[in-house]
């Protein structure tokens, strides 16, 4: 019996996807007023914009109930692979461990992986998990896989609204305050488990192509198999990043396009364009 993936929605992955691919999605939290929404269930990122623009309260996010994932991980025949948003900014994989412990498991059937990354850098490490499992590799095989993989890894987007960041408190006072004075939109990435500022640009033709360029040193380096463009609140521009991205990378390699799901767009704002690939 091949091994089972499960993850968070924060992995961003679309539900199609995820039911084509036969991944289990364990969804966060999404809190607006009073109420409380389940990810990618009865809340979605558009709705989420709508929220923000609407004048609510700020959404806050949280973990999935541990109840949730005892529920899941009962109903799993077989070794699980638990893969899910880094620690460093959420406390959904020490959850998915408390369930594993109050299951009784001592990690023999039931593993759990901190991707050290979020959205759909996580999706790509989740991706690559299944077709391991699907090639009939052990658990810890696919953990070998991964941790290799983790290092080829490369995320980068920017943002139009920084103050969802520093209300989040992802970023400080002093970088939000700069990219809203001169209207810079900076170039983040993640590594070492924090949000770094990478890169700025002025207007959204000049991310695109500082993305793309990006993108080009990396896989000058070492060829990228599979790159996800993506964006939050800006469909409008993801057929220009589409597009630039295929003009500036020659090769063989799996172009996707993706969105951010709700649980990342109440951090990241409306206006968030990004690569993700190896």
């Amino acid at each position: 019996m091949p091994v089972t993936i499960v993850t968070d929605s924060t992995c961003d992955l679309y539900p199609q996807v995820v039911e084509q691919k036969n991944i289990t999605v364990v969804p966060l939290r999404v809190q607006v007023d009073t109420k409380s929404y389940i990810d990618g269930v009865n809340i979605n990122t558009e709705q989420l914009y709508d929220f923000i623009t609407e004048g609510h309260k700020l959404p806050t996010t949280s973990q999935p109930p541990v109840q949730d994932f005892i529920d899941t991980y009962s109903k799993i025949k077989g070794d699980i692979l638990s893969i899910h948003i880094a620690s460093s900014l959420s406390g959904t994989a020490n959850v998915a461990n408390q369930a594993k412990q109050m299951l009784g498991d001592d990690g023999r059937r039931i593993r759990i992986y901190d991707s050290r990354n979020l959205t759909l850098g996580m999706g790509l490490l989740v991706l690559a998990a299944k077709e391991q499992a699907d090639l009939g590799k052990s658990t810890d095989e696919i953990i070998d896989y991964l941790d290799a993989l983790h290092s080829h890894l490369h995320i980068y987007f920017s943002l139009s609204d920084l103050a969802h960041l520093h209300r989040g408190g992802r970023i400080g006072k002093a970088t939000m305050a700069i990219g809203s004075l001169l209207k810079v939109k900076p170039i983040f990435t993640f590594e070492s488990n924090n949000l770094v500022q990478h890169d700025k640009a002025f207007g959204n033709v000049q991310v695109i192509n500082k993305l793309a360029a990006l993108a080009l040193h990396d896989h000058l380096i070492r060829p990228i198999s599979r790159i996800y463009v993506a964006h939050g609140g800006c469909a409008e521009y993801l057929p220009q990043l589409e597009d630039k991205i295929r003009q500036t990378l020659e090769g063989d390699y799996e172009l996707l396009r993706g969105e951010i799901g709700s649980v990342i767009a109440v951090h990241a704002g409306p206006g968030a364009l990004g690569v993700m690939y190896y």
